[in-house]
């Protein structure tokens, strides 16, 4: 949990990027950067300014769970997908925009937030 929620939600809070949905920039950045999902180097991603208030760990969890299972819906599960594939199928489907965030978690940031400021 710290490693993929609450670290990344005082980071981007600290940061001013709390909840902004990176998901479309991060698979287009990808593509535009790594040949395949084997060669991109996470480490140097979150080094990038436009990354900032996430880490390694935070950007893999939402390449790897939110990114790709979206963009997955659109493949048959035997096809080979590119990086280019998935960026293209997410830009598809997130072009009206990103998701919002449910209420309940807006009061659980805040209240970890709250908590690591009085703490």
């Amino acid at each position: 949990r710290w490693k993929f929620y609450l670290k990344s939600w005082l980071l981007q809070h600290f940061s001013g990027t709390l909840n902004l949905d990176i998901r479309r920039m991060l698979a287009n950045y990808l593509v535009e950067h790594f040949a395949d999902i084997d060669s991109v180097d996470w480490y140097s991603v979150a080094s990038k300014p436009k990354f900032v208030g996430h880490t390694m760990q935070s950007l893999r969890y939402i390449f790897f769970n939110r990114i790709l299972s979206l963009a997955m819906r659109g493949f048959s599960s035997n096809q080979e997908v590119t990086l280019k594939d998935i960026a293209d199928q997410l830009n598809v489907k997130l072009k009206d925009g990103g998701s919002k965030v449910n209420p309940k978690m807006l009061t659980r940031q805040n209240e970890v937030i709250d908590y690591f400021n009085k703490h």
